[in-house]
């Protein structure tokens, strides 16, 4: 509680007259950052942290939809931790980097390319990266791919995502079932002619 009481402080006695579009845009990004890392909605935090930027966004008169969250919604849940990771030992410090192509694209109209694998520790453009690659952030990269694999089709079936990662059957729908558990993906419809949603309310 005092760690927020000193957050919503800070940010009401910011005066937002006479900055610039893009200063206001990183203001805010660095304030629901803050706001993510108190971890104030326990389950479910990342979801419940974009509703509360949207909410907070339409005060200034943006005109904020969920789109861009729901889309890119493990992109922006990764953004935010690393906004807040810091590892000594591995030379790794917080960066808002990410955030901030995606408050970009959110608000300015920018076209950044928001990509998951940018976010590995000795990231490489040119060098595909492996399923066991070392992250910056504590995820698992095989459920990453999983992510990644709705996104691109949102019918995609079991045995698809295992041939796709090359992990066993069994793996995968444990896997499922415990993204859907958390909270991070669902099936709209039935298993067999449904599609899967990646939640971001």
């Amino acid at each position: 509680m005092a760690t927020l009481d000193y957050d919503f402080k800070t940010e009401r006695d910011t005066s937002y007259k006479g900055m610039s579009k893009e200063s206001v845009v990183n203001q805010i990004t660095q304030f629901v950052s803050r706001i993510c890392q108190s971890h104030p909605f326990f389950e479910g935090n990342t979801r419940a942290t974009a509703v509360f930027a949207i909410k907070y966004l339409r005060t200034f008169g943006f005109k904020v939809e969920n789109d861009l969250f729901a889309k890119n919604s493990w992109y922006f849940r990764n953004a935010l931790v690393i906004a807040n990771y810091t590892n000594y030992e591995k030379d790794i410090f917080a960066d808002f980097v990410y955030l901030d192509k995606f408050f970009g694209n959110l608000l300015l109209g920018q076209n950044n390319k928001l990509v998951n694998r940018e976010m590995h520790i000795s990231y490489n453009s040119d060098t595909v990266k492996q399923e066991n690659d070392t992250v910056k952030i504590n995820i698992d990269t095989v459920n990453s791919k999983i992510i990644q694999l709705i996104e691109q089709n949102n019918k995609i079936t079991a045995m698809e995502l295992k041939d796709e990662i090359g992990i066993s059957i069994a793996s995968v729908k444990r896997r499922m079932k415990k993204l859907k558990d958390d909270g991070v993906i669902q099936i709209i419809g039935s298993d067999k002619s449904g599609h899967w949603e990646i939640i971001l309310k």
